[in-house]
């Protein structure tokens, strides 16, 4: 019994400390990163503008769907094991500059993607920005301890990468932290 309660105690002085440090830890962040592919601008702007059809390439969606336009923009819900998010288009300037935004109300996390896109020689030079924030204490101690802010920023590259028959070497610009 006094094992137990021994047991009960630290689990609760773990999870105490732990939401402390997540209070002084900074709920906003900007984490970029930056990657060149061989295809042409023209080539990468039509796929990353085209986020109803990623669900055919991006690791880990099982489904995008339309929604209702969002401010007169393109919106839309991606689907993975971590549930459902609901994003719209906040800007875009054609071949230059993609900006999205989650708009599901009520995750403990929210903010937008900006894309930017630019000539590299003969290809493309991609650079993702996640200007988010995390609201729960816990949530930013575990992003920080054991996810990083730039880890799904990584993945799509990487899934782009793949759906152009490429391997591309990803620059971490800022890690958000």
């Amino acid at each position: 019994m006094n094992s137990i309660l021994l047991a009960v105690a630290m689990l609760a002085i773990i999870i105490t400390f732990t939401v402390f440090i997540g209070r002084r830890l900074p709920r906003e962040h900007v984490a970029t990163v930056r990657a060149s592919y061989r295809a042409a601008p023209s080539v990468i702007w039509s796929i990353i503008s085209d986020p109803i059809h990623s669900g055919s390439w991006r690791k880990g969606l099982t489904a995008v769907d339309s929604l209702p336009a969002v401010d007169g923009h393109l919106a839309w819900k991606e689907v993975s094991a971590s549930g459902t998010v609901h994003y719209a288009v906040a800007e875009s300037i054609p071949e230059r500059r993609l900006v999205t935004r989650i708009t599901s109300p009520g995750l403990p996390y929210g903010g937008q993607w900006e894309y930017s896109v630019a000539s590299a020689g003969t290809g493309t030079e991609l650079t993702i920005t996640e200007r988010g924030f995390v609201n729960p204490p816990l949530f930013r101690v575990m992003t920080r301890l054991f996810f990083g802010f730039t880890s799904t920023l990584e993945a799509y590259h990487r899934s782009l990468a793949a759906r152009l028959g490429e391997t591309v070497a990803i620059e971490i610009i800022t890690t958000g932290r």
